[in-house]
């Protein structure tokens, strides 16, 4: 069973701080979706015996190892020297991966590159994943019962290569169900304090909060092991704590009823205000635009955003607002 995974990031870009490591959070959401519940995130560069002491950690602490990078043809692509490796392996070459590049290359009316023929090499206990939008093959090797899943770095070849061959063998233990409410107004302590012992760690459905561009996210989680008894425990248990919740923060969650959790704030305040037919203008300074820019880049926003004027000088702030200038010159225009 995958009661847990670890995730491994490979990449000198990565460690370095050149690129930022989205495929690590997209896998861990899209696990735990599904009952799988990353215990651990590894990042490490483009070193082989680094990577392949990674490789063994992750195999000796989860049932369950899905990499990404390193699948490429140049002298840096060391997930496939490592793999074997890790798993005390040789590699060979891929009759079927190799056919598969050619016809890659051929389909673009090219010959392949000789270096590219090092795509085709897998551990010889381990197999090949089809790559229908790049040259890389991915690679699934079970080691000590651990399933280790190799995949390319590009998003747009590795999301549907996780779908296509990670999901339909993921075994969970345990069946999650989530809830977020997004609140606005109020420090991630604040928030806190209101919500109480329901962000005590041992309780079931899981209470905590997460903050970022002046958002706090308060996240809900329930799990429990697949076949227990009590069917729709789940979905009643999280609907009360949802309740609770919500009485307790008040008019701070911006999330509607029924929401993810992942609405914007600007996508809800021009729902209200449509709904009660209201427009919208701004006049700002210091903010250079932002506020606008928020409102404008939803969907929808021209049936309530009249529209702005950017005053950033005190003469513009008279002249075109009405501000009056000694009421500037007396308490500043940033007051």
């Amino acid at each position: 069973m995958h009661t847990h995974a670890e995730i491994i990031a490979i990449g000198d870009e990565l460690t370095l701080g050149q690129r930022v490591d989205t495929n690590s959070a997209w896998i861990a959401g899209q696990l735990a979706e599904r009952g799988v519940h990353a215990h651990f995130h590894t990042t490490v560069d483009d070193d082989l015996d680094r990577l392949t002491d990674a490789l063994v950690r992750a195999i000796g602490r989860a049932p369950l190892v899905v990499m990404t990078g390193g699948l490429g043809p140049t002298a840096d692509d060391l997930t496939r020297a490592a793999l074997a490796a890790a798993t005390d392996d040789a590699l060979v070459e891929d009759a079927a991966a190799l056919e598969a590049l050619m016809a890659w290359f051929a389909g673009r009316s090219a010959a392949m590159p000789e270096g590219n023929r090092v795509q085709a090499l897998r551990p010889s206990r381990g197999r090949c994943l089809a790559n229908a939008h790049g040259t890389a093959p991915g690679l699934h090797v079970v080691a000590d019962r651990t399933d280790v899943f190799a995949l390319p770095g590009p998003p747009i070849e590795m999301r549907p290569m996780f779908d296509g061959e990670v999901v339909p063998r993921l075994r969970p233990s345990s069946d999650v169900r989530t809830r977020v409410l997004a609140t606005v107004g109020m420090g991630e302590s604040s928030v806190a304090e209101l919500l109480g012992e329901l962000m005590d760690r041992d309780r079931n459905p899981l209470t905590g909060t997460t903050a970022s561009g002046g958002v706090v996210s308060v996240r809900m989680r329930e799990e429990r092991a697949i076949g227990e008894s009590g069917e729709g425990r789940g979905a009643s248990e999280l609907d009360a704590l949802e309740r609770e919740a919500r009485a307790r923060l008040g008019a701070i969650v911006f999330t509607p009823a029924g929401g993810t959790g992942e609405e914007s704030l600007a996508s809800v305040v021009i729902g209200l205000m449509r709904a009660r037919g209201e427009t919208v203008a701004v006049a700002e300074s210091c903010t250079g635009g932002g506020l606008g820019a928020v409102i404008t880049a939803e969907a929808g926003a021209s049936d309530v955003f009249v529209g702005g004027a950017i005053t950033y000088s005190n003469e513009v702030k008279s002249a075109v607002l009405g501000v009056d200038a000694e009421v500037i010159e007396r308490v500043g225009a940033v007051s």
